[in-house]
């Protein structure tokens, strides 16, 4: 979702050294998650609902295994065959 920390580019990941470096300073070993949001992509930051954002503000059309939205209200995914998700 538009609003996630995650490591995009090389500007990110220069920008998050000093985080990694804080880490490491206190003993820790830092970490990242490896994820597909999936169909809850594309999604605004809790505190302002946490809903399906449209195009025109960040969101995205979403690729899911099948074509169930993560809420009743929101837009369907579009489904992946079996080569979309080899793809993912």
């Amino acid at each position: 979702s538009p609003a996630d920390l995650g490591l995009y580019d090389e500007i990110q990941m220069e920008a998050l050294k000093p985080v990694v470096e804080f880490i490491k300073l206190h003993g820790a070993t830092p970490g990242i998650q490896l994820a597909h949001a999936g169909r809850k992509a594309g999604c605004a930051v809790s505190w302002k609902g946490g809903g399906k954002l449209p195009t025109e503000k960040g969101g995205w059309q979403t690729v899911a295994p099948s074509a169930i939205s993560f809420k009743p209200d929101e837009t369907s995914p579009r489904a992946l065959d079996a080569a979309g998700i080899q793809k993912v």
